[in-house]
């Protein structure tokens, strides 16, 4: 038996491109793709990505977060035609070595 620890949490696809899990600590996470034609009408079917939780405070990391972002970002790609090409986050301070654990 694989330990819970390797799992992704359990994805919720919201909407298309728009996808929640909640982790063991009940933080409720927010992972979306975000068109980015709009701004840069030269770049079709590009996205931008941005994964935060609701609650801003300071919450426990675990390696099973970016099991689960990464579970999210493989099922954009296995379902498209999107290449990844580079991902961040935007509040780095709190959650810095995620994408370092994803790609590792």
């Amino acid at each position: 038996m694989v330990s819970d620890s390797l799992n992704p949490y359990e994805i919720d696809e919201e909407e298309s491109l728009d996808y929640t899990f909640i982790t063991k600590d009940g933080i409720k996470y927010h992972a979306s793709f975000y068109s980015v034609e709009p701004l840069y009408p030269e770049f079709v079917d590009t996205y931008s990505f941005s994964i935060e939780p609701e609650d801003k405070r300071s919450h426990p990391m675990n390696r099973r977060i970016a099991i689960t972002i990464a579970e999210i970002l493989k099922r954009l790609i296995v379902i498209s035609d999107f290449v990844l090409l580079n991902a961040s986050n935007d509040t780095q301070r709190s959650r810095n070595g995620i994408m370092d654990i994803l790609f590792v």
